[in-house]
């Protein structure tokens, strides 16, 4: 069996079936509530995982590159970069979105850590943003909503809604928020579980995020987000 087809197979079959092997990954059932895990022979964590019938969870494609920096091993990120396991996990994402597979992105495929992941990430997107405010250095992209896609793909009969141009850290940030949404409705966990970044920094970007934003329906969200992130400030972000 190719590496292509133990993938595909794993996939398909929903993470039912018991240890199979090609020459790069292999199956193994580790979790009654993740059945059967997909592995890479590179490393020790699971690549892809089934936690319901609805979606896998997928290790991120940078997971242990930005391990590796965030402990100040540098080299060690260098090394990672060209690795076996890197060409593994690019292998894994493309089966994937061929098959039109619903993933959510997560630390070593783990549910429990995917709050936590989406938190680190969302607040640097908020760091890159509350830069490029101060400096007012940022390259603008069109900011199209999900609607105005849907919508095309449906009808060319309906009127567009607005597109707004806004810096490109903003168009990661909702990206990003969206993710976090979107995952928190496929694993069935709570809703807006992030403690984001709220200091002299960000201070007045949260106030335009949340009072003057043009875009309404991003506005809602974040102020959303934003009041449950007060309600749990007191844990620590790293």
């Amino acid at each position: 069996m190719t590496n292509e087809e133990l993938i595909k197979r794993y996939f398909l079959v929903g993470g039912d079936f018991g240890d199979v092997g090609s020459y790069g990954f292999y199956t193994r059932r580790v979790y009654d509530d993740y059945k059967t895990a997909l592995f890479s022979r590179t490393t020790t964590m699971p690549m892809a995982t089934n936690p319901n019938r609805s979606c896998f969870l997928i290790v991120p494609f940078d997971f242990e590159i930005e391990v590796a920096l965030d402990y100040g091993n540098r080299n060690l990120a260098s090394k990672i970069r060209p690795s076996a396991w890197q060409s593994h996990v690019e292998i894994v994402h493309k089966i994937a979105e061929g098959l039109r597979i619903e993933v959510v992105v997560s630390p070593q495929a783990d549910k429990k850590n995917f709050h936590k992941y989406m938190e680190r990430k969302i607040n640097r997107n908020l760091r890159a943003l509350a830069r490029d405010i101060r400096t007012n250095e940022y390259k603008k992209v069109p900011r199209t909503t999900e609607s105005n896609l849907l919508r095309s793909e449906i009808s060319y009969a309906y009127e567009p809604e607005p597109t707004y141009t806004v810096p490109e850290n903003y168009q990661r940030l909702m990206k990003n928020i969206h993710a976090l949404l979107d995952g928190e409705c496929l694993l069935n966990l709570p809703k807006y579980q992030v403690s984001l970044l709220d200091d002299s920094e960000t201070q007045t970007l949260w106030s335009f995020l949340i009072k003057s934003n043009q875009h309404k329906k991003d506005q809602e969200i974040l102020r959303k987000l934003y009041t449950m992130s007060r309600l749990l400030a007191p844990r620590k972000i790293d």
